[in-house]
């Protein structure tokens, strides 16, 4: 069995579903861009958003919403797993 990598709109959607519009601060962040600049796999995405939240609620009481910046630093860590030639056809 083989899965695909989503694509550009499949990823956008999947930004929305871990953005959830009870995050304070998640409906200012552009998913479209993420999607695009992105090439993550749904739990790539769920690992991102998951981190990103923790660092948002860490932050003293009226900061404690979630940023584009937030989402980006975690981006990036989450990168190099991709660069490294790990990501080829998923399946078994």
């Amino acid at each position: 069995m083989k899965f695909s990598f989503s694509d550009d709109e499949c990823r956008c959607k999947l930004w929305r579903m871990h953005l959830h519009k009870k995050i304070p601060g998640a409906k200012d962040i552009n998913t479209e861009i993420l999607a695009k600049r992105y090439k993550f796999t749904g739990g790539q995405i769920a690992l991102v958003v998951h981190n990103a939240c923790a660092e948002a609620i860490t932050r003293s009481d009226e900061k404690q919403r979630l940023k584009w910046e937030d989402i980006a630093k975690y981006a990036e860590l989450e990168l190099p797993w991709q660069k490294v030639g790990l990501w080829g056809e998923v399946g078994f």
